[in-house]
């Protein structure tokens, strides 16, 4: 037990060290004024930043971008602590988050680099947690506009039942050669009622568009999307990849109307981002000159496009690692440079692109020829292999379970029987008593593991 302490003294000493020029005065009375309660939030801005959004509102949103506002102003975004192991900064980021501020003030001096390493994590995860919540806001007005459209869909197909009787009645009088076209009418009339003819012709019967409605019914929640999006646009520095160069120049105008207060969209802003089931929507407002309407669709659609984008990686942002760069995750062309050599020689593939391409050439001819094998060797009736049917169609059959020899599945029952059974809460007690145990260690009660976690590592162990 005194060298797990001693070993705790001189990594604590270390790491204090190591991020000493990053403790300047400043800094330190920042992370000092977390551990002090804040009349205007009412609790210490450390319990403050460590409670995580648990619904995705307006208010919830705002909340969160707060935070994240906050953590910028303190410069935690730009901290650097490359020089800290890799797992050290989450380790320290999470000794934060679960010590009290009382706990963390009795540390003194150490308890800096353990508030550095939390502001530093937190505002990543708060990035994320901004990023997340748009996305969840604006799927949830999604799917609520959806269930809406489905539901006007399906009151939409009762009304058209009585359009269908009489289609039903109408269309095999019409197809008769032996009923004149002078007698179409009075046959109908007589056999339909002029009653029937005037109800169902009175119901206002408009065609759909081509999404059955499901913008329109989206843009019943465009003042509930204006409470967050404006403050997320501003906030998020959303950036795009290859192809997304529309979608951001939009975004860009979209930011400018939000700070200037315009309502009308500029001519020639870009609409190549907004979905074919969607255009007939901005083409309609624009050709009748509502530009409220207009307005209305294309935030609409860039907002949708905006998520989709993040969903797909073709929107990124600097400093998220949930929405990262994904050209960030690839090898530079001088880092693939000097593992070309040993990766292609571990796939065993060329180094050369042209080569490459070559053998998988043959690669293909070689397949092409074992199918063409395989087709000529099936019999027709053969269902359980691969074959070309009737109609000249390529059919291939669902793959046979693996079959477990009854040797392996003895072996196994054999096996698992010598395990031994682990009481848990016996050993738990056991460990409890042992005079060297953790649970009888003078451990301060912060650095100790709880019950609970050990319960579950146990229980995963065994």
């Amino acid at each position: 037990m005194e060298l797990v302490t001693a070993a705790r003294s001189a990594a604590g000493a270390l790491t204090t060290q190591r991020v000493e020029h990053l403790l300047t005065r400043p800094m330190r009375a920042d992370l000092d004024r977390l551990l002090v309660h804040d009349p205007e939030i009412g609790m210490p801005r450390l319990r403050w930043l460590t409670t995580p959004a648990v619904e995705a509102t307006p208010l919830a949103i705002g909340g969160s971008i707060d935070k994240l506002l906050y953590l910028r102003a303190m410069d935690a975004h730009h901290q650097d602590l490359s020089m800290l192991p890799r797992e050290r900064r989450p380790f320290l980021a999470t000794v934060g988050r679960r010590s009290t501020v009382q706990g963390l003030e009795r540390r003194e001096e150490r308890r800096y680099p353990i508030l550095l390493a939390l502001v530093a994590q937190s505002a990543v995860d708060q990035l994320d947690e901004v990023i997340a919540l748009f996305d969840q806001a604006v799927s949830a007005r999604e799917s609520h506009a959806k269930a809406k459209t489905d539901e006007a869909l399906a009151e939409r197909a009762k009304k058209g039942e009585a359009r269908q009787l009489l289609m039903d009645v109408i269309l095999p009088i019409l197809v008769d050669p032996g009923i004149s076209d002078e007698q179409v009418g009075g046959i109908l009339r007589e056999r339909i009622g002029m009653d029937k003819l005037r109800e169902v012709s009175a119901i206002n019967w408009k065609p759909l568009p081509r999404d059955h409605g499901r913008l329109a019914a989206l843009e019943a929640s465009y003042t509930y999307l204006r409470k967050f999006t404006p403050k997320v646009l501003s906030a998020v520095d959303f950036q795009g990849g290859p192809g997304a160069a529309d979608l951001m120049d939009a975004l860009e105008v979209l930011k400018e109307l939000n700070r200037t207060g315009g309502r009308k969209v500029p001519a020639g802003t870009p609409t190549s981002f907004v979905p074919a089931r969607y255009a007939d929507y901005l083409a309609k407002a624009r050709k009748t000159g509502d530009e409220k309407a207009f307005r209305h669709y294309w935030e609409l659609c860039l907002v949708l496009a905006l998520r989709d984008g993040l969903r797909s990686g073709d929107v990124f942002v600097p400093g998220s690692r949930r929405y990262a760069d994904p050209g960030t995750y690839l090898f530079t062309p001088e880092q693939w440079e000097g593992r070309r050599a040993e990766f292609c020689q571990l796939v065993r593939k060329p180094s050369r692109a042209a080569e490459a391409i070559d053998q998988v050439k043959e690669e293909l001819h070689q397949a092409l020829e074992d199918l063409e094998e395989t087709l000529a060797n099936a019999a027709p009736n053969d269902v359980g292999a691969v074959r070309l049917d009737e109609a000249g169609q390529l059919v291939i059959p669902p793959l046979s379970a693996e079959d477990i020899p009854a040797e392996a599945k003895a072996l196994r029952e054999e096996l698992s029987g010598m395990l031994p059974f682990v009481p848990i809460a016996s050993l738990l007690i056991e460990l409890a008593h042992a005079p060297t145990s953790w649970t009888a260690s003078p451990m301060p009660a912060a650095a100790r593991p709880s019950c609970r976690s050990s319960r579950s590592t146990t229980s995963w162990r065994s």
